[in-house]
């Protein structure tokens, strides 16, 4: 997804730096998400741009416990309950957004018609090579799905 956002889309950095900085973060042991994301930003922006990489992105796992205290603790006031009603659907349109973009993929990267030329939905299938298990008859559009080995 970093690599789509940052070399397909925007363009901040190219294929080869990309690649470079992958690399690195895989020799330092660690959340590998972190790293790169804390590493790009410093190539980019310099210091400065890697502090803040790393403030934000270890933001949210400082907020929930803070938003779980302030809800065990005054959960009854109406402001709180207010705060918590707003992030709800905040919450559950992420979870859409990400259960919409996975189901696109599936649907786009269906197998070839079945030798009777009816199409058929193959969830097994996906769910066996979206966790890299060798699968016994490979697909030959698997690798339009976002996988890179080659196919037979």
């Amino acid at each position: 997804m970093m690599h789509q956002e940052l070399v397909e889309k925007r363009r901040w950095i190219s294929e080869q730096r990309y690649l470079h900085a992958l690399n690195y973060c895989m020799l330092l042991p660690g959340p590998k998400a972190t790293q790169l994301a804390i590493y790009i930003n410093w190539l980019i922006h310099g210091v400065k741009g890697g502090v803040i990489a790393g403030v934000l992105f270890f933001l949210p796992s400082f907020l929930l416990p803070l938003l779980v205290c302030l809800y065990l603790a005054y959960g009854d006031l109406p402001w709180v309950q207010g705060i918590f009603y707003g992030i709800k659907p905040a919450v559950g349109a992420i979870v859409l957004f990400a259960a919409w973009r996975i189901g696109s993929q599936v649907w786009r990267c269906s197998l070839p018609d079945t030798p009777s030329g009816r199409k058929v939905w193959q969830w097994p299938r996906f769910l066996v090579a979206s966790t890299d298990v060798p699968s016994s008859s490979p697909s030959p559009r698997l690798s339009r799905c976002g996988n890179t080995r080659p196919t037979s």
